[in-house]
């Protein structure tokens, strides 16, 4: 154990895995654990010395207490926060919230409304921002910062991002939210291994569409199957997007240029600085909400045209010679497959990936991997790991194993391309650079 913490520690400090985050519940849990760590060995000097060998080993378990002991105040604590919110969005019925949730899609069809919408009012979660406690405590410091009259608001729109791990929390955050508005991007299997099956994900994602009213309106991208499969939950309108020819609002033609993404819907084109084919049907969704709020079409096509992705969210830059993907907040097998066929469109050579792997597969998690590494054979000359986890599984469908990234790994050369995919730090990143 102790060795383990060793090694971590000087992962840390070298940049090679992210620093974790110091919220408040974790600092009490270290700190609680620091205080049962010095009470047990004062009694086990006391007892016998010779037992202090022991404490690695009984360290997790110190930790578990630690998190026991706090157990009662963090549900006190959660349950007042939630009270709240819901409390305070109960106070302004005349604010339309918008949930946005699914696999993949849910943090850059957030933005893009966020932009969108700006003239009429809209706020929406920050990024990271999208569990039960996170949205509680945003609604809670958004509205009680917004006590000008109903025509006077400044807030008029709330855009909620909602995430979840199990069935049950996106109906928690609707109670919180109380949203009219409901967007379902795309559905796959992420987070598989938590949720426990596909249709586990699937019952989680649809209580967006459950919990809107009659009177509310659902948007949903029907080249998702399942998304598509939701529909039937909503008591309320809704509007499809997609590609599909079924699709109420589609997109008969859609273009990734070097300038970014040119969608033609109804004759009408749309352009804005995105990269990434798979983003169309984000795109769609964006532009099906705004018309639904009643937005102008060339009001929306001028607002896409100045719409800035976010950092690390399938962002293309040139840096140091090389054409550069990076798409290290995102970590889905379907945002990883998006980042090769992209690759497989640019003509730069060699095409080099670099990957952190994907967590929470469950048991697909090696036929997943097969796949992206049978996929990654037909467009990529070179793959690096940051690490072994899913590092032999990949193998299989790459047809040799990747490289360990190590202080002595080959620069990529000036020309080339740099796929950066899933969760990694940004100096993994540049020491690859020329």
């Amino acid at each position: 154990m102790g060795i383990f913490a060793l090694l971590t520690l000087a992962q840390l400090i070298a940049k090679k895995q992210p620093a974790p985050v110091p919220t408040a519940k974790a600092i009490l849990i270290v700190l609680l654990s620091l205080g049962y760590t010095c009470v047990l060995a004062a009694l086990l000097i006391l007892w016998n010395p010779a037992l202090l060998l022991a404490m690695p080993i009984i360290q997790p378990f110190i930790v578990g207490l630690s998190v026991l002991t706090l157990f009662p105040l963090d549900f006190i604590l959660k349950h007042r926060a939630m009270n709240e919110a819901m409390k305070l969005r109960a106070l302004h019925p005349e604010i339309i919230a918008i949930g946005i949730t699914g696999s993949v899609g849910k943090t850059t069809t957030k933005e893009l409304l966020r932009h969108l919408l700006q003239p009429l009012g809209a706020i929406a979660t920050p990024v990271y921002v999208n569990s039960e406690m996170g949205v509680a405590r945003w609604i809670t410091k958004e509205l009680s910062s917004n006590q000008q009259p109903a025509n006077q608001l400044t807030r008029r729109i709330l855009i909620i991002e909602m995430g979840a791990y199990r069935i049950g929390e996106i109906k928690k955050l609707c109670e919180i939210a109380r949203p009219s508005l409901g967007v379902i991007t795309a559905v796959g299997n992420q987070h598989v291994a938590l949720f426990g099956s596909e249709n586990a994900i699937e019952q989680a994602k649809g209580e967006l569409f459950e919990a809107l009213p009659r009177t509310g309106h659902a948007f949903v991208n029907i080249d998702s199957d399942a998304a598509r499969r939701m529909m039937a939950r909503a008591v309320c309108a809704v509007t499809t997007v997609g590609v599909h020819s079924e699709a109420q609002l589609r997109a008969q033609s859609a273009q990734d240029t070097h300038e970014g993404l040119s969608l033609t819907v109804a004759g009408r084109t749309f352009t804005l600085p995105l990269r990434g084919l798979h983003n169309a049907t984000n795109v769609l969704l964006a532009i099906a909400v705004a018309r639904h709020l009643g937005m102008k079409e060339e009001e929306i096509q001028n607002r896409l045209r100045t719409f800035q992705p976010l950092a690390h969210t399938f962002s293309v830059r040139h840096e140091r010679g090389v054409l550069l993907l990076d798409d290290t907040h995102n970590s889905s097998p379907s945002s990883f497959r998006a980042g090769l066929e992209w690759s497989s469109t640019q003509s730069q050579r060699p095409r080099v990936l670099v990957t952190s792997g994907i967590l929470e597969l469950g048991p697909g998690e090696k036929q997943i991997l097969e796949a992206l590494g049978k996929k990654a054979r037909d467009c990529c000359e070179r793959v690096i790991f940051t690490g072994e986890r899913g590092r032999e599984f990949f193998a299989h469908g790459y047809g040799k194993r990747g490289e360990m990234l190590t202080k002595s790994s080959p620069n990529v050369p000036t020309g080339s391309i740099l796929l950066c995919i899933a969760r990694m730090p940004l100096a993994s990143i540049q020491q690859l650079l020329p």
